[in-house]
This record gives C-alpha cells, sequence and structure tokens, in this order.
C-alpha cells in the first residue's frame, strides 16, 4: 500500500526520484524485519 501512494505521488521519473524510491523500499524492508525480529523474539 505504501509503495502504491509512493508510485502515485510520482509526476516526473528521474535518477533522484529512482533512488529515493529505492532507498524508500530499503528502510521499508528494514522496518519489517526489525518488527518480525521483535515479534520472533517475545514468542
Amino acid at each position: 500500500m505504501a509503495l502504491e501512494l509512493r508510485a502515485k505521488a510520482r509526476y516526473k521519473a528521474s535518477a533522484k526520484i529512482e533512488r529515493e524510491d529505492a532507498e524508500f523500499v530499503l528502510s521499508l524492508a528494514k522496518r519489517v524485519y526489525e518488527i518480525a525480529k521483535e515479534r520472533l523474539e517475545k514468542r
């Protein structure tokens, strides 16, 4: 959903936006990993 919203917000393709998208996806993946790790440790 967040990626879809980000894609819709984009109006012009450029190297800068592509880099920002990549950084956004990486930070999102890291956060999902952290949440999953925390939940597994609490079990």
